[in-house]
């Protein structure tokens, strides 16, 4: 520990001053979310001195950094995509600036809620928003509700499997959020109604999301556009004619090893699947 002199206007210095840095780890040099679970240290990391003052006697002082490490566990990692799902939510709700949109109706609850409801007093918008919006993520609720004089708006869970509202029920409210982002956050948030495991396979290199026990005629047996971001991989059936009905990519069709991928077969948990265009025979 070496003393430091701090002059007026500062009576004190804390914190690193050296700028912030954008941290990777593992050898793939992945942000924290993406790291592996256990103590990791950041590869990029640049030595730096961090600046501080001893409460007892309020003495300033620096030390020279030279690592820095976190602790990824489960419970961060959850943590993470609580706050990365609310925080894509939230920014596609404020620029949602058409009338009677989504962003007109929320802030009718907002204002409605701050005069009505102990709690929400005094909170700014995007404090409201993301509070509801993360105990949603948080617990898995199928839906978050926000509460007007009128109608109460239900806001769907977009990690939640559940069937698309009827295009004229404009009380229920998509949030649209971005396929890589949907598919980053769906280990730590995606569920179901019968709280199913969430699960990753692969086609192709490219990775789909599922829920544990889930058939490939579950996943692509969508009609709303609300359902279709589950089939994020863009799958199809198609029959030959005879009696069996195959998964297919585009113009291709899907294997495991040597046998083909018929709308049947339940996916596999981290399963990597190929695709092939040469047509069962």
């Amino acid at each position: 520990m070496k003393k430091i002199e701090v002059a007026y206007p500062f009576e004190a210095a804390r914190g690193a001053l050296g700028g912030r840095q954008k941290l990777l780890y593992n050898d793939r040099n992945n942000p924290a979310f993406d790291a592996p679970i256990g103590r990791q240290y950041a590869k990029n990391y640049r030595t730096q001195m961090v600046a501080a003052k001893r409460a007892s006697d309020g003495l300033n002082y620096f030390m020279i950094k030279k690592k820095s490490a976190t602790l990824i566990t489960v419970a961060s990692l959850k943590r993470m995509a609580v706050l990365g799902g609310t925080g894509s939510m939230i920014g596609i709700i404020l620029t949602s600036i058409s009338l009677g949109g989504v962003r007109d109706k929320l802030e009718q609850s907002w204002q409605w809620e701050m005069e009505n409801v102990p709690s929400q007093a005094g909170k700014t918008f995007r404090k409201f928003l993301t509070d509801k919006l993360y105990q949603m993520l948080d617990v898995k609720n199928a839906a978050a509700e926000f509460y007007t004089a009128g109608p109460v708006y239900q806001v769907l869970n977009p990690w939640f499997i559940q069937a698309g509202p009827d295009p004229s029920d404009t009380d229920i409210i998509v949030i649209n959020v971005p396929s890589d982002i949907l598919v980053k956050f769906w280990q730590q948030l995606g569920t179901n109604s019968n709280g199913d495991t969430p699960i990753y396979f692969a086609v192709d290199g490219a990775k789909g999301i599922a829920v544990s026990g889930m058939k490939f005629e579950d996943l692509i047996a969508v009609s709303t556009p609300y359902e279709t971001r589950f089939n994020n991989l863009g799958l199809t059936i198609v029959g030959d004619g005879v009696g069996d009905s195959y998964v297919k990519k585009g113009n291709s069709w899907l294997k495991l090893n040597t046998n083909y991928i018929i709308d049947t077969d339940v996916i596999g948990a981290d399963t990597k699947y190929v695709t092939t265009a040469v047509a069962p025979a």
